[in-house]
């Protein structure tokens, strides 16, 4: 839902620097990611750094 049709993203891909996520879809990508923890996600924590990619989502908010 995040990507074009026919966009692969792996979990390397550059989110913001390859041009997949924008302010629109950074909410619905923060959404899906708290919904997916099961947890809200701290404002301190909704950095673009953290969302850099799939790998960096998963090492910041898995590990912690």
């Amino acid at each position: 839902r995040l990507a074009p049709p026919g966009v692969t993203i792996m979990p390397d891909t550059p989110l913001f620097e390859g041009g997949l996520i924008d302010s629109i879809r950074i909410l619905r990508l923060i959404a899906w990611t708290e919904k997916a923890l099961g947890r809200r996600i701290p404002h301190e924590h909704i950095r673009m750094d953290h969302f850099r990619d799939v790998e960096c989502i998963a090492r910041t908010f898995l590990e912690s």
